[in-house]
């Protein structure tokens, strides 16, 4: 693969999630995650004990800003709400600002979307890659991740949801084995992409303070990686990046250079003939 192509793809992905990020859907999604709080771990102890099925959670008024309602009869889930009293006005680059402290906590009532019934909660678009992986593509990838002196396993990942992570202090890749082949190269590459993205290389104990970022590099890899095999992950990519960023696209240029470091390692030009030989023949 040439350095245009890398730059033509990951072009057509800034320009995807440009789109995306302009649309209708995403401002809907993003109005949508607006209700939807983290919680403490506490309240997530207290979600989970009257509750271990539930998977969204928001108040009654926030469910019908969505335009659902809770269902007659439903019992609510009980946490603690802080209680918070003005203490002082401080300046800000924006204005006057108020200051508040936290002087307890109350209980409060929340419901999971499984209580509630109305208007679907906007989402992104998201679809698994189906079918086999590319000759070769699977065979590269873990070559690629052998060489770096990564061990991969095709094991249910303990994080719930996740489809693989990558545990860099024990050199290790999870990936979870119950998914298409084509899907698991596509994890697989998103998870070589953060294992060489050299910003987090240098900086291993910041990902929770860039994880927009770092997922989006890690995505991004995982797409230019994807087209040089001819597989079409921009349904699953571009909303993925779009909301760890915010939706600001302008990101996906500005972190070229992580990307482009990252789609080299994997791919090293001695495998180049064979990555361009494997996608000619599936255009053709």
């Amino acid at each position: 693969m040439s350095t245009n192509d890398t730059t033509e793809a990951r072009e057509r992905l800034a320009t995807a999630v440009a789109k995306m990020a302009d649309s209708d859907q995403f401002a809907s999604w993003l109005r949508a995650r607006a209700s939807f709080h983290s919680y403490s771990f506490n309240n997530v102890l207290l979600i989970a004990a009257q509750r271990p099925d539930a998977s969204r959670v928001a108040g009654y008024r926030a469910w019908q800003k969505l335009s659902r309602q809770v269902k007659r009869g439903e019992r609510a889930i009980r946490i603690l709400a802080p209680c918070r009293v003005k203490c002082r006005e401080i300046e800000s680059a924006t204005g006057t600002e108020s200051a508040f402290r936290v002087v307890g906590f109350k209980w409060a009532s929340v419901f999971d979307v499984s209580q509630t019934e109305g208007e679907p909660i906007p989402e992104l678009e998201y679809r698994s890659l189906e079918g086999a992986a590319p000759v070769g593509m699977l065979d590269l990838l873990e070559r690629s991740a052998s060489d770096a002196g990564l061990r991969i396993e095709y094991r249910m990942p303990e994080i719930v949801g996740a489809h693989g992570y990558l545990q860099r202090s024990q050199s290790l890749i999870v990936i979870d084995p119950d998914q298409s082949p084509a899907m698991r190269a596509k994890v697989l590459a998103h998870e070589l992409g953060h294992a060489f993205d050299p910003w987090l290389i240098e900086n291993p104990d910041a990902y929770s303070a860039h994880r927009g970022d770092c997922e989006s590099v890690a995505e991004a890899t995982a797409f230019v990686l994807c087209s040089v095999y001819g597989i079409d992950a921009g349904p699953s990519a571009v909303g993925y990046i779009a909301a760890w960023l915010d939706g600001n696209a302008s990101r996906v240029r500005e972190l070229a250079e992580r990307i482009d470091t990252a789609v080299a390692a994997i791919l090293p030009r001695s495998h180049n003939r064979d990555a361009e030989a494997v996608a000619q023949e599936v255009a053709a």
